[in-house]
């Protein structure tokens, strides 16, 4: 399946904003030709003449088509988001001579020859995912666009129509139909018909005339224009930023930003104004233009492309004493169109590339490495900086230096063998994707962005687990990561299905609201890099339709959910479910990150208890009132801190620690209520710090229960101990009214 993108746009206008009449492409190519044929830019003719001419009296409209042609290649299809917007039209390809639904070897195609990938798909699992790509993408919103851009198009474009009679053409149809009838409504008018019934165009492998060409061509153009036109999109640029893009050299591929500087200064445009103009030709996906990493402008995205692609498919090449069949042999020679010397990439090395792993220096032996290279573009430096701004690779922390990691290089999990994981003990947490209420697939890309964004931030500690699969996913399109909790290791199971992304945590729940927050900040913030909707939710398995319904969460604080399929909803109750957004006191701790006091801390603030017992065994009531209200703003104060920090144990520790620091102040008077004041903190307190260590209490509610209660069973004791005369609390009640009257 092949997977072109098309972006229409009308280009005109003179910087005062003039309305441009139209000149013929005709005439344009005539005035130029001189230029072409001297290898020098070749709109500078045309563009001095507009230049020179009176800008309220031209009427300039040029109707443009930019095209990139993804070939259907996995690597194009899951980097291509990060590079592209919105287009106003995408054209799918599938092959009606094939099964929509048949499995397929999935291969790469690099130097004009073909990598076998050892994954498998079908057309109607690729046609699906890129239709809902781009339905989330976001509608272009730049200041040039003159009129909104609501949504893209799509049209099918069916092959070897030749091969197939009508009975199977419509077998293909209602098939197509079938599998994306979860799409709908989106597609009712964002596909391209051919007829009422139809939404395939078919075209025969090879036309046989010109004229039958001149056919096929027509009506895809007729239907493009009639029906496709209503998604293109409308642009005013100043004139000289129009000169300045068809003054771009065409034979090449990169240029540097001084250079752009340069031809900008030819159109008396100032070093902002090309800054600016280079900004939103990236916006539209024209070129890719990154200042804050690299000091180079891509004109096209291919040179990026081309090397990850070279790099992936080192993963598919089998190995000289491996090769036991022609498809072995044939790979192997296709290892050496692309490398610039075999022997320089050893078996190890591309062995740790398979597992997802490799060393900054394989890009100077692959040979589109070569070409990307040039005075103003370091290789790999640059490239290197690159990846990582755009969060396609990591670098693995505590290993060599240069050594990264990248998940597109990780085969798929589906057909192999997987492990079986420990059954958490939170229910199965799904991120799903909803357009008018109904489920799209997961979005092109998303999933190994996710998954870097993990292995970034800096609020958990979180690391990549071992190679065990057995044990651990550890593919491009499901992953496993540790993550270590109070010094406890933990892990997080992330499976695409394509449907939706499963979230699987095995530690305990009080930890599951924190690595839900971490992780779905990870979804926001792929999203905006995609530049698509934020249009995912969160769902469980629905109980009465699991493979068919989804229980969609729409309201957290009330634990209420909707089917998505389903006539009635199904209830959802439990903590398995509900722990995912229930606030915890008990925060996480990142060890590596932030300091906590640990056993030897949590033991001195007991010490400091028992200290204290002693030293105001003798109190005042002026002393137990500010004590008590030292205790409130304390608890508040933790309060606060445990429901924004992550470094909440610490935090809890050195609140500790200042309320008894306080109270050794301010208990310089002593009497009796005081005592039995310090006493009930006395029985609290350690209750707390063993809670709070060993994270098995869940709230501030349960905290003040367990105040409540133990101060109650005191007064009991005491009465019973004074023979049951109450008149002898009589301080201690008088003590809790001064308090509540100081509060």
């Amino acid at each position: 399946m092949r997977f072109g993108r098309f972006l229409f746009r009308t280009r005109a206008t003179s910087s005062e904003g003039t309305d441009q009449s139209p000149v013929s492409n005709d005439s344009k190519n005539s005035v130029s030709s001189k230029q072409i044929e001297n290898d020098v830019f070749y709109a500078e003719e045309v563009v001095q003449k507009i230049l020179k001419t009176d800008l309220t009296d031209i009427r300039l409209k040029g109707h443009w088509l930019y095209v990139i042609d993804s070939g259907g290649q996995p690597a194009y299809q899951e980097l291509l988001p990060l590079f592209t917007r919105a287009a106003s039209l995408n054209i799918i390809t599938l092959d009606l001579s094939k099964p929509l639904d048949e499995e397929f070897d999935t291969k790469y195609r690099a130097n004009e020859k073909y990598f076998w990938c050892r994954s498998k798909s079908t057309q109607l699992a690729s046609f699906k995912s890129a239709v809902s790509t781009a339905a989330n993408f976001k509608s272009l919103d730049i200041s040039c666009i003159t009129e909104p851009h609501h949504h893209s198009m799509h049209l099918i474009l069916g092959t070897h129509y030749d091969k197939v009679n009508e009975a199977d053409l419509k077998k293909c149809e209602d098939a197509l139909k079938s599998s994306i009838s979860s799409l709908q409504p989106y597609l009712n008018d964002r596909i391209i018909k051919r007829s009422e019934n139809s939404i395939i165009f078919p075209v025969n492998t090879v036309a046989k005339s010109k004229e039958e060409r001149a056919k096929y061509r027509k009506e895809v153009c007729k239907a493009i224009w009639k029906s496709g036109s209503d998604a293109s999109i409308t642009i005013k640029i100043p004139i000289h930023w129009f000169a300045f893009e068809l003054s771009l050299p065409k034979k090449k591929s990169i240029i540097s930003i001084k250079e752009a500087e340069s031809i900008g200064k030819k159109f008396g445009m100032k070093e902002e104004d090309t800054k600016e103009a280079l900004k939103y030709f990236h916006d539209v996906s024209l070129m890719l233009y990154y200042p804050e990493v690299i000091n180079v402008v891509f004109l096209n995205p291919k040179p990026i492309l081309d090397i990850m692609s070279q790099l992936l498919a080192l993963t598919f090449v089998d190995d000289e004493n491996t090769c036991k069949n022609k498809k072995a042999l044939n790979n192997l020679a296709l290892l050496k169109s692309i490398l610039v010397e075999q022997k320089q990439v050893s078996i190890a090395k591309r062995n740790n590339l398979k597992d997802g792993f490799f060393n900054e220096e394989i890009f100077t032996n692959l040979k589109s490495g070569k070409k990307i290279s040039q005075s103003e573009f370091n290789l790999p430096e640059d490239l290197i900086s690159l990846l990582l701004h755009l969060n396609i690779i990591t670098k693995v922390e505590g290993n060599k230096k240069g050594r990264y990691f990248i998940p597109y290089a990780l085969p798929s999990y589906q057909g192999l063998k997987t492990p079986t994981i420990k059954k958490p003990n939170a229910r199965l947490l799904l991120v799903v994707w909803i357009d008018e209420k109904k489920c799209l697939p997961v979005p092109q890309g998303l999933f190994p962005l996710v998954v870097i964004h993990l292995l970034n931030q800096k609020e958990l500690k979180i690391d990549l687990p071992s190679s065990r699969r057995d044990f651990y996913f550890k593919f491009r399109d499901a992953m496993s990561i540790r993550i270590t909790l109070g010094e406890i290791p933990h892990t997080l199971h992330l499976i695409n299905r394509y449907t939706h992304i499963e979230i699987a945590f095995t530690g305990p729940q009080e930890h599951c609201s924190k690595i839900y927050e971490v992780v779905m900040k990870a979804f926001g913030k792929v999203t905006d890099d995609l530049h698509i909707e934020h249009n995912h939710a969160n769902a469980f398995v629905c109980p009465n339709d699991p493979k068919n319904c989804f229980s969609l969460v729409v309201n957290k604080e009330r634990f209420i959910v909707n089917c998505t399929d389903c006539p009635e909803t199904a209830p959802i109750t439990g903590e398995d479910y509900w722990c995912w957004f229930k606030h915890s006191t008990n925060a996480p701790v990142d060890t590596s990150k932030s300091p906590t006091l640990g056993i030897t801390g949590y033991g001195l603030v007991i010490l400091l208890v028992l200290a204290g017992w002693l030293v105001f065994y003798f109190c005042s009531i002026q002393g137990v009132a500010i004590y008590g209200l030292v205790l409130l703003f304390a608890f508040i104060g933790y309060f606060v801190f445990i429901w924004k920090s992550t470094r909440g144990v610490a935090i809890y520790g050195l609140i500790i620690l200042a309320i008894f620091v306080v109270g050794y102040l301010v208990f310089i008077w002593k009497s009796i209520q005081g005592l039995v004041i310090y006493g009930l903190v006395l029985l609290v307190l350690p209750l707390l710090v063993l809670a709070e260590f060993f994270s098995i209490w869940g709230s501030i509610a349960r905290i003040t229960v367990s105040v409540v209660v133990i101060g109650i069973a005191t007064t009991w004791i005491m009465t019973w101990i004074n023979g049951g005369d109450v008149t002898k609390l009589e301080s201690l009640v008088n003590l809790g009214t001064t308090i509540l009257n100081l509060l």
